[in-house]
């Protein structure tokens, strides 16, 4: 039941990033299971954060479809990031990929939750548990 209710949760989106203060920079932004994850560079144009859009739909697409497998989730967070970048003819290394846990809380506080943003899966991982 709890399954059902997170997948309902599910969205992507580009927008603009207004952390860099440059007008023409873009972030690509995916939700699923409570988990946020954003894509950019310093001078991510609107080709690339939509690339970045579709390899984060992959993604999303593979650690729903492989939640049956013995592996942590971090392990297939991990491998669907690597061979997502992969199909998408990118390194992850070079990926500026930043996560953070995002709770809905509206009912309660009038707002969402969200976890400090970390840089890497097993730190996401950490604040899952």
């Amino acid at each position: 039941r709890a399954e059902a209710r997170t997948t309902r949760k599910v969205c992507g989106c580009i927008r603009k990033n207004r952390s860099t203060g440059q007008g023409g920079s873009y972030v690509a932004v995916i939700r699923f299971d409570s988990v946020h994850i954003e894509m950019w560079t310093a001078k991510c144009d609107l080709p690339t954060a939509l690339e970045y859009l579709l390899l984060l739909t992959s993604v999303k697409h593979k650690m729903l479809d492989g939640r049956e497998t013995r592996d942590t989730w971090e392990e297939r967070l991990q491998s669907a990031l690597v061979s997502s970048a992969t199909e998408q003819g990118k390194k992850y290394a070079d990926l500026g990929v930043r996560f953070c846990l995002v709770y809905s809380f509206r009912i309660f506080i009038g707002t969402e939750f969200r976890s400090p943003t970390v840089r890497s899966v097993q730190e996401l991982g950490r604040f899952r548990r």
